[in-house]
């Protein structure tokens, strides 16, 4: 092939790969093995998901990145809240984020607490990238059914990014902007939302002794952490895993080729990050194209014109 044919092959390439992709209508500039599927959210002791192919990871909106738990009106000045059984109700998300909520706090310094909170999530988004060999791990594991092994390499992410396994990681944060009056509520929420809801899960055991609140607390906080590294990968990686799908959705690619296309997006995600080049983009969508034969490059972009 001369060289104006593989400029123009390339170019078809990086055309359809981008059209496959873009009829998936998600928010530009988001960030799967791909992994092929999100660290599944799981009770207790098992670990907790566009446009162009090329556009690369997307940023959340403003008000994506500063939302924080919703907590109904109802709740008033306190986290604790029951059914109507009067079964103990856990918050989303966060206890101290959900604290903030409540909070009488003028606009500034809400918004100030807001973007003090919403940096725990940008801090486990790069976490996610910077651990993305075990994130894979753990998403093969689940896969095949190994639900132990996927446990133990969440335990393992959480002692890279939190050694001390803090309770309340955010509430520091908080407690530093809000200063010490508002401080003292935020944390007294929070210490009442967590002694109601120990009282409630130990409420039909024997032991209720320090320790024993202290494991509830540890298995509570991995859930929680879980949950976050879930949502952490819904804006980082499974954009990827959902560009991944496209392609072989379209070329139905042989298991060498699957493999192939999967090292490579693997290899973007690793060296552009939340933001790859223009180049890094365009050497990726080559790539792709190279590793598919002649038959399923064809496919791809026949799939690509049909949505136009």
């Amino acid at each position: 092939m001369n060289q104006s044919a593989r400029s123009l092959s390339a170019s078809l390439a990086a055309c359809a790969l981008g059209l496959i992709a873009a009829g998936q209508q998600q928010p530009a500039h988001q960030t799967g093995h791909v992994p092929a599927t999100a660290p599944a959210q799981q009770p207790s002791d098992h670990p907790a998901g566009e446009p162009s192919m090329m556009d690369g990871p997307a940023r959340d909106s403003p008000d994506d990145m500063l939302r924080g738990p919703e907590v109904p009106a109802s709740a008033a000045h306190t986290l604790v809240r029951l059914d109507a059984s009067g079964r103990f109700q856990r918050v989303e998300g966060r206890p101290e984020e959900a604290a903030l909520v409540i909070l009488e706090l003028d606009p500034d310094l809400r918004e100030q607490a807001r973007q003090a909170a919403a940096a725990r999530r940008e801090t486990l988004r790069a976490a996610v990238l910077e651990n993305l060999d075990l994130i894979i791990a753990g998403t093969d594991a689940i896969e095949a059914g190994q639900r132990d092994k996927a446990t133990e390499i969440m335990r393992q992410m959480r002692d890279r990014i939190d050694p001390e396994h803090q309770r309340d990681p955010v509430l520091p944060a908080l407690t530093a902007v809000l200063g010490s009056e508002q401080g003292q509520q935020l944390t007294l929420l929070v210490e009442d939302y967590w002694t109601a809801c120990l009282d409630w899960e130990l409420r039909n055991s024997k032991d209720k002794s320090d320790a024993a609140r202290q494991r509830v607390t540890e298995r509570i906080g991995f859930e929680m952490f879980q949950q976050e590294i879930r949502q952490a990968y819904e804006r980082t990686l499974r954009p990827y895993r959902a560009k991944f799908e496209a392609i072989v959705n379209a070329t139905q690619p042989t298991d060498e080729q699957k493999q192939a296309i999967r090292g490579i997006l693997l290899d973007l995600i690793r060296a552009g990050g939340l933001e790859p080049t223009l180049e890094q983009q365009q050497e990726t969508a080559r790539k792709v194209y190279q590793a598919l034969d002649e038959e399923r490059r064809q496919k791809l972009f026949e799939a690509a014109f049909n949505r136009l």
